[in-house]
């Protein structure tokens, strides 16, 4: 009889232990779990003033010659101060830009030029 009575002791001690045992491994119902905060999106790719340059010079570089006259460099000028909320740029304004970012005195851009007086404004 004495040990039926210590079963029964250890049983009444388990039980608490076991339940209590029971709720942790219950998963927890939807509507009390914490939310979980999302990630944040992505940032683009940065894309550089020669990536720029480069994806769109096809657009400009009429005929491919591999370098822009001046009527195409000051329709791209036009285009980006367009682009940016500027007034569209003068004749004035697009001889001084094409003077200087003709480097060499070629009269022509090319890409390398574009991209360096895009780049320090030279």
């Amino acid at each position: 009889m004495r040990h039926l009575g210590l079963l029964g002791a250890a049983a009444l001690t388990l039980t608490p232990f076991a339940l209590h045992a029971q709720d942790i491994a219950k998963p927890m119902a939807p509507e009390s779990a914490a939310p979980m905060a999302e990630a944040p999106p992505a940032a683009p790719p940065v894309m550089t003033v020669a990536d720029k340059v480069s994806a769109d010079w096809a657009k400009y570089d009429l005929g491919a010659k591999g370098h822009l006259t001046k009527p195409e460099l000051s329709r791209w000028l036009g285009d980006l101060r367009v682009a940016n909320n500027e007034p569209a740029p003068d004749a004035k304004w697009l001889d001084a830009a094409f003077a200087q970012t003709d480097a060499d005195k070629d009269k022509k851009v090319s890409k390398d030029e574009l991209v360096a007086s895009l780049t320090t404004g030279k």
